[in-house]
């Protein structure tokens, strides 16, 4: 019969041996298993639990912001639509929304109108766009469905790459017309910010838990030696006692018959 180590590199044949005695040892001794199956257990879920509750938290901050920058675009939009006529004091307004913004989330405001087949920058928080042309097809959900659109984009500031909310609202006459729209970008820069340092927080906390879990484990296989070795002493005391029986019963017959003789 042909065997088949013959066959089998001698590396992979002492990594089977040891492979081999290892399941051995874990077999005999359950608690090892038990041990082993909550150090892989409990770090899992501690950290799949952080990780869902971080990433929904972060989610719904992401959807306030989304929510708050809409009620700014809105409120941009309700004075703009008078102020189209005067350039110079809606540049001004929003310049002072975007200064007294919070955590200078606002990180631009443009107010734009039709001019031809694209639109026309009248007033923006960056002065050196005023007048340039923007392509329709930037805008082309809000101005033809005239409902205002949510993106979120992603732009890079100072070296440095960002989120941003881009909220595009249509402005509208007095009898419900259009005639342009608002484009406000709202950075999402101090929510990822402070989601950064709740996920470091998160992540300390998880890995404290996971010491105390192996400390715990350490104690419990201590615990489990003092009882084998409780067991052990349990088995040696019934093993005297089995044999100082046994012991007296072989003794009692030659001593009861050298009695009978004297």
């Amino acid at each position: 019969m042909i065997r088949l180590s013959r066959f089998v590199p001698p590396f992979l044949s002492r990594w089977f041996d040891k492979w081999s005695h290892t399941v051995k040892v874990i077999r005999s001794n359950q608690q090892v298993m038990y041990a082993l199956a909550l150090i892989v257990t409990i770090p899992l879920i501690l950290a799949i639990n952080t990780f869902f509750v971080v990433d929904s938290m972060g989610k719904h901050m992401d959807y306030e912001l989304r929510l708050k920058a809409e009620l700014a675009g809105s409120i941009v939009s309700a004075y703009s639509s008078d102020m189209l006529a005067a350039p110079e004091q809606l540049q001004a307004k929003i310049e002072e929304i975007k200064t007294n913004s919070l955590y200078e989330a606002v990180k631009t405001i443009e107010v734009l109108v039709p001019s031809g087949e694209d639109f026309r920058v009248l007033s923006s928080t960056t002065p050196s766009r005023i007048d340039e042309i923007m392509p329709q097809w930037h805008y082309t959900f809000a101005w033809h469905e005239d409902e205002s659109i949510a993106t979120l984009v992603k732009q890079v500031e100072d070296g440095k790459e960002e989120r941003v909310w881009r909220i595009v609202n249509p402005l509208h006459d007095e009898e419900g017309g259009k005639i342009g729209l608002v484009d406000i970008g709202v950075s999402t820069a101090n929510i990822d910010a402070k989601t950064a340092d709740i996920l470091t927080r998160s992540w300390i906390v998880l890995l404290i838990s996971v010491v105390v879990v192996l400390l715990l484990i350490a104690t419990n296989a201590k615990l489990f030696e003092y009882e084998l070795l409780f067991h052990k002493i349990q088995e040696v005391d019934q093993m005297k006692d089995e044999f100082i029986s046994i012991a007296s019963h072989e003794l009692k017959t030659p001593v009861t018959a050298a009695r009978g003789f004297l």
